[in-house]
């Protein structure tokens, strides 16, 4: 039987590799990962809707925390709105 063209006794640092880098093996997965295991992990993964709460001045909604966009009102003071976008 002739011998295999390539055997791990060659990637001694003495053999015909020696030289050229040769990668790391990496861990391989022994099993497919079932399609419940993985939506179960992409479960979590989901988009909430953006909180709210009411603005005192005018009673809409307005995310916490921040400006309200209707009466441009932040903790009883009015704010003047930027007139060109904050980069």
């Amino acid at each position: 039987m002739p011998p295999d063209p390539f055997h791990w006794s060659e990637l001694r640092a003495d053999g015909p590799l020696r030289g050229r880098y040769t990668a790391p093996l990496m861990a391989v997965p022994k099993k497919k990962t079932s399609k419940a295991r993985r939506d179960k992990r992409r479960a979590q993964h989901g988009i909430e809707a953006p909180r709210l709460n009411v603005c005192p001045q005018c009673g809409s909604p307005k995310r916490p925390h921040r400006m309200c966009p209707r009466c441009h009102t932040y903790r009883g003071r009015d704010i003047e709105p930027l007139r060109t976008q904050a980069p």
